[in-house]
This record gives C-alpha cells, sequence and structure tokens, in this order.
C-alpha cells in the first residue's frame, strides 16, 4: 500500500498539464524501484497500458523496449514496428540533433528528468509535437521516458506568430503610409500657410488682412490635425518612446503660456499659472511631450470657454532622491462635461456629445494622445466637472532629477522683506502673485480693484511704510490700471512708486500710454516667474540676471547673417527666402547637393538650410561631403535640416548625419529663425575656450557697488550681508562647475555657470560674469570639451574679485 500511495499522490496534486507530465515522470522513475511490491507491479502495468500518454522504455543501443498502447492510436504504427527501427528514425530530421543532444544529456546527468519538445513522424507521414519527460537507469542500460501530444498547442502558436507578424507588417505599412502622407500633405501647406503669413506682413485692406488671417488659421487647425493622427497611430503602433533629456520644468511651462495666450486674450480669457515653490526645477524626461500634454489640456480649456479663467498649477505630489511625481491641474471656467459622458472623452476620435462636435472642431483626439503619454510617463489622467461649472483635468507624471537639483532657488537679498502692492481683480492670479511673492521672502498685500489698491498706497505712507513696488493689472472694471496709474502720479507722496504693470492686452497703444504715464515695465500676462524677478530687480535699480523683461524696450534685431538655402522646390524656395529676408539675412540658392557644394567653394555663408529630399544629391550626401571637407579645413559650418517629415526618426537622422539642427515643414518663422540662432550659438562655442576676457575692463564695477550701497542706506538690505551671501553662493558655484565638468555633464555646467553669471552681475563683477557665460554657452551646446581653462580662468577671477572686495569694501560699508 506504501507503493501505491506513493503512485498515486502525484496525480492527485497534478493541476495543469505540465504538472501531469511531471507526474508521469514520477511515476517512470518509480518502474526502477526493484523493491516495489507484487501489488505495485500490478498497478504500474495497469497505467503503463491506459495511460493517455505516450510511455515507453528505450534502451541505451536506441532502441524501443516496450511501448504502451497510446503510440500505436497516435501515431498509426503497431509497437512492433516502432521496435523494430532506431526511435531516431521517427524523429523529424530538424529535431534530430537536439533530440540526440538531449540523449547524450542523459547519459551524463543520470540524477534529472530532462524535458524537451521534437516532432515525430506518422505513419501517414505527417508529424506530431511531443513534449518529453526522460530520466535514465545506467545500471540497467535503460531510459524512461513519457511524452504528450501538444501538435494543436504548436498549431495555435504558430498561428499567433502568423498573426503577430502580419500585425506588425501592417502596422509598418501604415507608419509608412501615414509618413509619406505627412510628408506629401505638408508640402503643399508649407506654400499655404508660409505664404499666407509672408502676406499678413505686407499691407493690406483691412478685409484682406482678415481674410487671409482665416486661411492662416484654418491651415494651422490642419497641421494640428495631422500632427494629431500621427502622434495616435504611432501610440497604436507601440512605437513612440519616450525621450530622457535634461530640462526646466517652469521654462517649459512658460513656453506653453506664451503659445497661447494670444487665443485666450481674444477671446477675453484670464490665462493664470503658477508652478509651486516646492516643485524641482531640472527635471530628466521627455519635455516635448509634457508640453504636448500641457497644450492639449489648455488649448482644451480655452476653447471651450466663453468666458472667466483657465488656470494651470504644478505641484509636488510625491519625491524621492532621484525622483519626483509631479501633479499638474488645468481649470477653467467652461461649458464643464455631464458626469455620464465624462469616461468616453479619453476615447479615440470622441467628443462629449453631437452637438459638441458640430459646435466645436477637432478630431477628438487630443485626450486620447495625452492620456496614452501620460500612462507612458507614469502616471494618470482624471476629470472633475459638472456642465455649467466647469471642469478640472489632473495628471500626473513622474520625472527624474538632475544631479544637484532641488526646488528653484532664484531670490535674491534685495527682494526680501519688501512691501509689495498686488492689485487685480482676477482672484487666481492674486493667490498666484501672492505665492510667488511669499517664495521670495517679499511681504506682498493684495486688493481687488484700483479705488483699493489707492487706498493702500496712502496708508503705507502715512503709516510710513511705504510699498517699494507695486504690480497693477491693466484691465479691471471701474478704475484700469492705466486711469489708477493717472492718479496715483497725481499726488506727490505716491508719484514716485514704481509701478509694474501686467495686462492681457495686446494692443501697442496700451505700452505707449503706460509709457507715457511713467511705467517702469510692462509685462504681458500670462508672466513668467523669470520675466517677473527679472522686472521686480530692473524697476528697484538692481543689476539684472538677463535683458530686460516685457515688451519695452523692444528687442534688437538679431544680426545679419549671410545663408545658404538649399532646396529644389521653387514654392519652397519662396518661403523660407521670404522669412530669411523679413528677418534681415542675406540668402543665396542652391536647387541642390552638388549646386551647394559649388556655392561653397566660391563663396562663405554663415550658415546652410540644407532640405533633405533633392535629386542629384541629397541633403544628407551634401551634409556628409561638407562635414568631410571640415575636417582639413577645422572651420565648422553650421548646417539646419529643412524636411516635410515630422517623425523623431527623422530628427535623428538628420543629427546623425552632422547637422546641427532641424526644421520640419511647414516652415514656422519663429521656429526657422530660432534653429538658425541655436545652431550659431553652438558653432561659436567651438571657439570660446580661446577667448580672453577684455582686459580693460575692471574686476569689480564700483559704480555698481555704489548702487547697492544707496540700496542698503534705504532700508532694503545690508551691502555686507550682500557681499557675504555672494561670496558663500560663489563658492559652492564654482565647485560644482568643477563636478560638472569632471562628471561630464552640460547640463549641470549650464545651470551652476547661469546662477554664477547672474549673481556677478549684481555684484558688478563683470570679467567674472563674462566668463561664466562662455561656461553656460558651452553646456548649453551640450558639452564640457574646453570647460577646464575656463574654470581656471573663473577661479582666478574670484581670487582677484575677492582681493579688491576686501580693498574696496571698507569705503562703502
Amino acid at each position: 500500500m506504501a507503493a501505491e500511495a506513493r503512485l498515486l499522490a502525484p496525480s492527485q496534486s497534478a493541476d495543469s498539464p505540465q504538472d501531469e507530465l511531471q507526474a508521469v515522470g514520477f511515476y517512470l522513475r518509480t518502474l526502477m524501484d526493484d523493491s516495489t511490491e507484487s501489488r505495485a507491479d500490478l498497478e504500474r502495468n495497469r497505467f503503463f497500458t491506459l495511460s493517455q500518454d505516450l510511455l515507453c522504455i528505450a534502451g541505451t543501443d536506441g532502441y524501443f523496449k516496450r511501448l504502451n498502447p497510446a503510440w500505436e492510436k497516435l501515431l498509426g504504427f503497431t509497437a512492433e514496428e516502432l521496435m523494430a527501427r532506431p526511435f531516431t528514425d521517427f524523429v523529424h530530421p530538424d529535431d534530430l540533433q537536439a533530440t540526440l543532444a538531449e540523449a547524450q544529456r542523459l547519459s551524463t546527468d543520470q540524477t534529472t528528468t530532462i524535458s524537451f519538445e521534437n516532432r515525430c513522424r506518422c505513419r501517414d507521414g505527417q508529424y506530431r509535437w511531443l513534449s518529453w519527460s526522460s530520466t535514465a537507469a545506467p545500471a540497467q542500460g535503460l531510459i524512461y521516458a513519457a511524452a504528450r501530444d501538444i501538435t494543436a498547442r504548436k498549431q495555435v502558436e504558430a498561428e499567433l506568430e502568423q498573426a503577430r507578424a502580419a500585425a506588425e507588417a501592417a502596422n509598418r505599412a501604415k507608419s509608412e503610409f501615414l509618413a509619406n502622407m505627412s510628408h506629401e500633405i505638408r508640402t503643399p501647406m508649407n506654400a499655404i500657410i508660409g505664404l499666407t503669413e509672408l502676406l499678413l506682413d505686407t499691407p493690406l485692406e483691412s478685409a484682406q488682412h482678415e481674410q487671409l488671417a482665416v486661411v492662416k488659421l484654418s491651415a494651422d487647425g490642419l497641421l494640428d490635425i495631422i500632427n494629431e493622427v500621427l502622434d495616435f497611430s504611432k501610440i497604436e503602433a507601440g512605437q513612440l518612446p519616450l525621450a530622457t533629456e535634461d530640462f526646466s520644468l517652469r521654462l517649459s511651462v512658460d513656453k506653453v503660456m506664451k503659445i497661447l495666450a494670444m487665443r485666450a486674450h481674444q477671446k477675453g480669457l484670464e490665462l493664470v499659472h503658477a508652478v509651486q515653490p516646492e516643485v524641482p526645477e531640472g527635471l530628466r524626461g521627455d519635455e516635448l511631450r509634457l508640453r504636448q500634454v500641457l497644450i492639449n489640456l489648455v488649448g482644451n480649456a480655452i476653447k471651450f470657454t466663453e468666458k472667466g479663467e483657465v488656470v494651470v498649477r504644478v505641484e509636488v505630489e510625491a519625491q524621492s532622491p532621484g525622483e519626483v511625481v509631479l501633479h499638474c491641474q488645468v481649470r477653467d471656467t467652461g461649458i464643464g462635461v455631464p458626469a455620464d459622458q465624462q469616461p468616453r472623452i479619453f476615447a479615440a476620435f470622441a467628443q462629449a456629445d453631437a452637438s459638441t462636435t458640430r459646435r466645436y472642431s477637432g478630431t477628438g483626439l487630443g485626450l486620447t494622445i495625452s492620456a496614452r503619454l501620460v500612462e507612458l510617463m507614469g502616471g494618470r489622467i482624471w476629470v472633475e466637472s459638472a456642465p455649467g461649472r466647469g471642469s478640472a483635468f489632473h495628471f500626473t507624471a513622474r520625472f527624474g532629477l538632475q544631479q544637484g537639483q532641488g526646488a528653484p532657488a532664484e531670490s535674491s537679498p534685495v527682494l526680501a522683506d519688501l512691501r509689495v502692492l498686488v492689485v487685480d481683480d482676477n482672484a487666481s492670479n492674486r493667490l498666484t502673485l501672492e505665492e510667488l511673492l511669499l517664495s521670495w521672502r517679499m511681504r506682498p498685500t493684495l486688493v481687488a480693484e484700483g479705488l483699493a489698491g489707492l487706498a493702500a498706497l496712502r496708508q503705507a505712507v502715512a503709516e510710513d511704510a511705504p510699498f517699494a513696488v507695486v504690480l497693477l493689472d491693466a484691465l479691471m472694471p471701474e478704475l484700469d490700471g492705466a486711469q489708477v496709474l493717472a492718479r496715483l502720479r497725481q499726488e506727490p507722496e505716491l508719484a514716485s512708486t514704481p509701478v509694474v504693470m501686467l495686462s492681457s492686452a495686446d494692443d501697442q497703444g496700451w505700452v505707449q500710454r503706460c509709457a507715457e504715464l511713467g511705467v517702469a515695465t510692462y509685462l504681458r500676462k500670462p508672466v513668467s516667474q523669470s520675466d517677473l524677478f527679472d522686472a521686480l530687480m530692473q524697476v528697484l535699480g538692481a543689476p539684472s540676471s538677463g535683458a530686460a523683461p516685457g515688451t519695452s524696450p523692444p528687442k534688437a534685431a538679431g544680426p545679419r547673417r549671410r545663408i545658404l538655402l538649399v532646396e529644389d522646390q521653387p514654392v519652397n524656395q519662396m518661403v523660407a527666402q521670404g522669412h530669411l529676408q523679413a528677418a534681415g539675412h542675406e540668402v543665396a540658392v542652391a536647387g541642390d547637393g552638388l549646386q551647394a557644394l559649388e556655392l561653397l567653394e566660391k563663396e562663405s555663408f554663415d550658415l546652410v538650410l540644407m532640405d533633405v529630399q533633392m535629386p542629384r544629391m541629397d541633403g544628407f550626401a551634401a551634409t556628409a561631403a561638407i562635414r568631410e571637407q571640415e575636417r582639413q579645413s577645422g572651420v565648422h559650418l553650421p548646417i539646419v535640416g529643412l524636411t516635410a517629415h515630422a517623425l523623431k526618426e527623422d530628427r535623428d537622422r538628420c543629427l546623425a548625419a552632422g547637422m546641427d539642427g532641424y526644421v520640419s515643414k511647414p516652415i514656422q518663422r519663429g521656429e526657422l529663425l530660432a534653429a538658425i540662432e541655436q545652431a550659431m550659438a553652438a558653432a561659436r562655442v567651438l571657439a570660446l575656450p580661446r577667448q580672453e576676457t577684455g582686459g580693460d575692463e575692471p574686476v569689480l564695477d564700483l559704480e555698481v557697488v555704489a548702487g547697492l550701497r544707496e540700496m542698503g542706506r534705504r532700508g532694503y538690505f545690508s551691502l555686507l550681508d550682500f557681499v557675504a551671501l555672494f561670496q558663500r553662493d560663489a563658492r559652492q558655484s564654482l565647485a560644482g562647475l568643477r563636478a560638472a565638468i569632471e562628471g561630464a555633464d552640460p547640463r549641470a555646467l549650464e545651470h551652476e555657470a547661469h546662477a554664477l553669471k547672474g549673481s556677478s552681475r549684481e555684484l558688478g563683477a563683470q570679467r567674472l560674469a563674462q566668463v561664466c557665460r562662455q561656461l553656460e554657452e558651452l553646456g548649453r551646446a551640450g558639452s564640457v570639451e574646453g570647460a577646464a581653462p575656463l574654470l581656471a580662468q573663473a577661479e582666478e577671477e574670484f581670487s582677484l574679485l575677492q582681493r579688491v572686495l576686501d580693498e574696496e569694501l571698507g569705503a562703502f560699508a
């Protein structure tokens, strides 16, 4: 009975075909037990005869010794026929070597049961797939084995593999079709959008301008649809990988807001955004896809909102060393979404209802794409909404942290403890500004309308605690910003109060009107954190870390460049040439790569715009030829690729071919000019380590120090504290620069150099700031090569600055 129990136990515990096959193996091993009782022999014979699996005993001579009836039932051969020939005669030729190898393994490793699969021939010439479990008894020269027919499973696997291969082929065909379709559509759209944009810059009658603006708007909408279809197709095919790159979160959000500001202002909507102070600045991830989600959500909010506001908030949901999960919210005061429609709005080609589809254009893919992108970024997306009460779309996303990055520390002792008055009728704007000003350690007072603002200013003067600056909204009911400012200038006690005007109006008349009333700075909403910071530093008389913010004074035109345009299509030549000439550049045109090489031999150019697809010699071959020539000359010529293909692979191919940048068609003037300047900046970096700072410039600008001393006398801060803070931060930045160079981290190099450049300018250490600028540009170009000599120069300048501060500070303290 003990042997019988031993035989029955495995079958009772078998839960799957594999378990059953292992159980068969157990039974086979019991055949080797010479001490088993006679009753167990009977049970073994009964099991051997009745089993539906193929059971056998084979000799090490290669012949079967005993077979159960299941063999004849499955293969059609009698037991005698099977035992009369070597068992390898029945194995499929393609499986023979693998089967012999398993048999060899049995003879060398006799303590284990091996499993393998092969095909065995039937009497009718067909083959059946078998899954084997085998063990050896070397003392008897025998092999005990059990097999199970898995032909049906193999057929299903083969069909699935065929279906998978067919699906992959279909996806490839679809991707190729969509890429070609995109190229074919973008080529004529390049003419439509480009020439329309050029015409809009010419003198036109009012009706003509309006009609062309509608053409441009419609073409932009069609381009958005093409991009959405391409993205959706690639997501469906699982071919949309996310990039992992360093980027600045606040700058990225600012870009989205500026892109959509005009659309919001045209509808009279307030567009507000706030990145909470605790949110880290330097992130690692796919900035482009994050911006795409924000543009989709904010664009939808603007589309479905007729009055009120659209507010974007970014905060930290969770953070750990090296990683952060962000929670982004886009809230509007629009039409809202009924509860029963909310689950379907993230489905492809869906909007809330049919009437919405008729009233509001679009593919219905924006939210679907956003949802898929959020999933790829390790987050989720959801909506809270009710009809007539607006919507709040939320999403989370996971990002890495750049080395040494924490929450942003953009502040200055100049701003600490200063009183600032915020006058704005929009509650969301007031809240956002309050949070930001408090993070800079300022002391904000908030009022909702102009009369209350004037009252607060008068009361502050009466209490001998005047406001250092006023942030004044331009568009308010009752008294607008200009009217408040006019009254303020009429009161002697208030007339000298610095004012920063914030406005969602795009009317240049506002800029002129505010200038006439003595506005220190005029900023268009939505106001970025860096613009507001620079504006406050400017109106308070402190050196800014960058160019003057806002629209006054206007930016100077960029340098005039000589550009070679390589393009075979006459219409595309006309569009690109028009954009370049409108920006003040001189343009020569080549019809293909060979003509371009001929022109480059005769003339010199600052940059080449290179179309990718051209007859005779395409852009890739021409770029390769130019780069080969540069190996002899040692002079780098910037090349920016132009192509109607818009996939990430196309951008990667351009960069891999040696191009410095990439612009997809239809050409947008802003993108084209930005790509040109980026390529030129990267080319200039090659010579930066050989540049010297101006020897005639003083180590420390004493006029700047005198201005800082005057601000100290007005009670804003202590000059000695300011210098001590600078020295501490400068030492940390220099250490950070050295770590960035040693770690070959260009993004960290850019970040640390930017910080030290800004603080050096505030103090008047222009020579040190100039060296830091070179380091910053080197990092922005993605390289640390040549940074070590610049760092040594920066350390030398800081040492000189320390000595000058020791000598001169006593006279100014």
